[in-house]
């Protein structure tokens, strides 16, 4: 089993307003064939494919076979794609090991990992590889800035200024 490392999704336009009857349509990497998925993480409950999002554009947790690699379309309630709302070479990843690494094409490189020793990293960086600089946020949803913020540690430690 894994899940979809996209979601939670809301499907919306281009102004980011909600779509009423919203889905997510999702094909075998590079075939025009829909992928099975599911509700559940034991893979025993289909999901409809396109999925359909809830009234308020909320899409369900969506589950598949480790590694299966999807390509992927936003659709209206009348199935028709909605504009620079695709992507390609999404992946199924499980959810209990290994780093999770994500690019934001030129803006920034964002890791989860765990160091030599099993210590725990939240790391930000540039996407070119160079392991120097980078800038990072942590706030409330969509760019909001969130209420709290608590660190629970018995100490806490900075470098830099």
């Amino acid at each position: 089993m894994a899940a979809f490392t996209r979601t939670p999704l809301r499907v919306t336009d281009s102004a980011n307003a909600v779509i009423s009857g919203g889905k997510l349509r999702l094909y075998d990497a590079g075939t025009t064939n829909l992928t099975p998925v599911f509700s559940d993480a034991g893979l025993t409950t289909p999901l409809t494919n396109p999925v359909v999002a809830a009234s308020n554009g909320w899409l369900p947790m969506i589950y598949a076979a480790e590694g299966t690699a999807v390509d992927g379309a936003f659709l209206d309630a009348s199935n028709n794609v909605l504009s620079g709302q695709s992507f390609e070479d999404s992946v199924f990843v499980g959810d209990n090991s290994g780093d999770i690494e994500r690019d934001f094409g030129a803006n920034g490189r964002f890791s989860v990992n765990a160091d030599t020793g099993g210590m725990p990293n939240v790391e930000f960086g540039d996407p070119t590889g160079d392991d120097t600089g980078g800038e990072g946020r942590i706030g409330g949803w969509a760019g909001t800035q969130g209420d709290a913020l608590e660190l629970d540690f018995a100490t806490v430690s900075s470098t830099g200024s």
